[in-house]
C-alpha cells in the first residue's frame, strides 16, 4: 500500500468521506460542432467510487462525452455536475478530474519520474518533493523499479503505466481514460484490464472509461452506457444489458444475440405468439411490453449459446423452432461459432460446444431445426 499523503488522502477518508467523491451526473449535456449534435440531451448518474464504461461504435458521442467531462471541450447545453458542484464552466483544473490519453502523451525526453512529475514541476513544486511523490505514484503501479528509464525504453503496457500514475498524481474524485487500451495486443489488454480494477478499487475513485470493446466494458465495468448516434441508448450492470439488451441495435452491438424478425399472431396469458421469418414459430414473454397487436411487427432477441440443434425428422416440442440452412462454421476452441441462414433472417449464430459439433459435424447447405426455450427470448423496443 502506497502511504503517501495524496494517495492517503483518497484512501483513508473513510467510507462516508469517499461516498461524496466522485459521483457525476450530466443533467441533458448536448455538444454541437457547427450545424452537427454529437451529443444530443444526455442525462446519466454515475455514482461515486463506481467504474462506468461508455461504450458505443466509433462516431457515437463517447469520447465527446468523455471529453466535456474533463473541460478539454465546451457544453453547448446542460449541466455538468460533480460532488454536487456544477462545474462546467470551470477549467480542467479546477474539476478534480484527470485524464490519461488514448496514446499516453508521454514526454520522450523526459524520465518516467520526472514525465510522472510533471503537473507538480508546473505547479512550482520543489524537485526533491515532486520527484518523491512521484516514486509513489510508480510503486503504486508497479514501476519504480522503472524510474529513470525514458519511454522509449518501454514496452507499451510499461508506457500505459507511467500514463495512469501521472493522471492519479494530481489525487482527482474522477479518473476519465479514453480508449487505454487500444493500443496493446490482445494478451496484454487482458493483463491490464486487471490491473485498471486493481487501482479502481484500491483507489475508490470514480473511473469513467470510453471504449468500442464490447468485452473490456463487460469486464470492468459496474456500469455500462450504451451509446448511439449521440444519445444513450441503456445504462444498466453488465450482466443486466448483456441479457436484456433493449433494441435490435444494442442486441447487435452487445454481441452473443441474434435479433428476429417476426408477425404478432396473439397474445395469451404473458406470452406473446409470433410467426416467421420462413415456417418459423415462437413463443415470447411479454414481460414488461404493452402488449401488442395481432398482425404488427416486432422484433425479439435471443442468446446464440441458448439454442438447440438438430436434424429435421427429429422430435422436439419446443414451442420456439426454425429451420434454416447452414452456411458456415468457425472453431474458437471451447466453441464453435455456427452460421445458419433462412428467408427475412439475418445471419443467425448458434455457439455449441466444440466436443458436441466435432461429434456430429453439420455440413454447409445442411438444413437443421434451431430450437430454444421462451424464457431465454425477449422483445425488443422499437428503435
Amino acid at each position: 500500500m502506497v502511504s503517501g499523503a495524496m494517495v492517503g488522502e483518497v484512501m483513508t477518508t473513510g467510507d462516508e468521506a469517499l461516498s461524496k467523491r466522485g459521483a457525476v451526473e450530466l443533467v441533458s449535456v448536448t455538444k454541437r460542432y457547427g450545424g452537427t449534435t454529437a451529443v444530443d440531451a444526455i442525462t446519466l448518474k454515475i455514482p461515486a467510487g463506481g467504474y462506468c464504461c461508455l461504450l458505443g461504435p466509433s462516431g457515437c458521442g463517447k469520447s465527446s462525452t468523455l471529453r466535456m467531462i474533463a473541460g478539454h471541450e465546451t457544453i453547448s447545453d446542460g449541466d455538468l455536475i460533480v460532488d454536487g458542484q456544477n462545474i462546467g464552466d470551470q477549467p480542467p483544473a479546477k474539476r478534480g478530474t484527470a485524464m490519461m490519453f488514448q496514446d499516453y502523451a508521454l514526454f520522450p525526453h523526459l524520465d518516467c519520474v520526472d514525465n510522472v512529475a510533471f503537473s507538480l514541476r508546473m505547479r512550482g513544486v520543489g524537485k526533491t518533493e515532486r520527484r518523491a511523490k512521484a516514486r509513489e505514484m510508480l510503486a503504486l503501479v508497479h514501476m519504480e523499479a522503472f524510474a529513470q528509464r525514458m519511454p522509449a525504453q518501454l514496452s507499451g503496457g510499461q508506457q500505459q503505466r507511467i500514463a495512469l500514475a501521472r493522471a492519479l498524481l494530481t489525487n482527482p474524485h474522477v479518473l476519465l481514460l479514453d480508449e487505454p487500451l487500444s493500443a496493446l495486443d490482445p494478451f496484454l489488454r487482458v493483463k491490464m484490464r486487471a490491473e485498471l480494477r486493481r487501482l479502481q478499487r484500491e483507489l475508490g475513485i470514480t473511473f469513467i472509461h470510453v471504449t468500442h470493446s464490447q468485452e473490456e466494458a463487460m469486464a470492468l465495468a459496474d456500469l455500462v452506457v450504451v451509446m448511439e448516434d449521440g444519445h444513450i441508448r441503456q445504462a444498466g450492470t453488465p450482466r443486466d444489458v448483456f441479457n436484456h439488451p433493449r433494441t435490435p441495435f444494442i442486441a447487435r452491438f452487445i454481441g452473443g444475440h441474434n435479433v428476429v424478425p417476426a408477425k404478432v399472431e396473439a397474445v395469451e396469458g404473458g406470452l406473446v405468439r409470433l410467426s416467421g421469418p420462413g415456417t418459423g414459430h415462437f413463443t415470447v414473454p411479454l414481460g414488461s411490453h404493452v402488449p401488442p397487436a395481432a398482425g404488427g411487427s416486432m422484433h425479439f432477441a435471443v442468446r446464440g449459446d441458448r439454442v438447440a440443434l438438430a436434424r429435421p425428422g427429429v422430435g422436439d416440442a419446443s414451442p420456439n423452432q426454425l429451420t434454416a440452412r447452414a452456411t458456415g462454421a468457425e472453431y474458437n476452441g471451447q466453441t464453435v461459432r455456427l452460421t445458419l441462414s433462412a428467408e427475412g433472417l439475418e445471419d443467425f449464430v448458434v455457439l455449441m460446444d466444440e466436443a458436441a459439433y466435432h461429434a456430429d459435424p453439420i455440413e454447409d447447405g445442411a438444413t437443421v431445426r434451431a430450437s430454444w426455450t421462451p424464457e431465454v427470448s425477449h422483445l425488443l423496443d422499437v428503435q
